[in-house]
């Protein structure tokens, strides 16, 4: 290759790459896990600072690590799980994550009118703000909800959001959400 040759190539390049370049300070992509796809979003939030979004089915959360850690992930999957088991009202899927003496922190001077005891969602919809690892076994992980309910007589309530704390707590190789307190 001549050098008027190479110069040429560089010289389209560099007026190119402009154009195809990315302008916006985001990135977007799609991990392609058949089991669990995930939508990814970064956003540089300054020069040195960047954050992610993960969703997963109804579940979304936001990091300002380059990558999940593992127990991060396994989280985000349980807690994609439980909202989807919660919103469907599958109780057999609720009784496999949540532990047998589970607590739960609400008002309980209300009389509960369905058989399985679980609320009705129209929709809901989960925001993890902090995932924190306190040890091998026990993970905190907190954030809101977004949840719209299907009440007597198949009025449906208002739109309402609300904050939540689990602990989930691993016995041997299965997590267990044990502790699940909402505002």
């Amino acid at each position: 290759m001549s050098i008027r040759s190479i110069f040429l190539l560089h010289l389209t390049f560099s007026i190119t790459f402009h154009v195809y370049s990315q302008h916006e300070d985001s990135v977007r992509g799609l991990n392609s896990d058949a089991e669990n796809p995930t939508f990814l979003h970064q956003a540089r939030i300054s020069h040195n600072e960047w954050s992610q979004w993960i969703s997963r089915g109804n579940v979304a959360f936001k990091t300002n690590n380059i990558t999940i850690s593992a127990f991060e992930n396994e989280i985000v999957n349980l807690e994609s799980r439980e909202s989807a088991a919660l919103k469907n009202r599958d109780t057999l899927t609720l009784l496999m994550l949540w532990q047998r003496d589970f607590t739960l922190d609400k008002t309980q001077n209300k009389i509960v009118q369905n058989k399985t005891g679980l609320p009705n969602y129209r929709f809901l919809l989960r925001m993890i703000e902090r995932i924190t690892q306190m040890d091998a076994s026990t993970v905190f992980c907190s954030g809101y909800e977004q949840y719209q309910e299907i009440g007597e007589g198949s009025k449906v309530e208002p739109e309402k959001t609300r904050k939540f704390f689990h602990v989930w707590t691993r016995d041997g190789w299965v997590w267990k959400l044990t502790t699940k307190r909402i505002n």
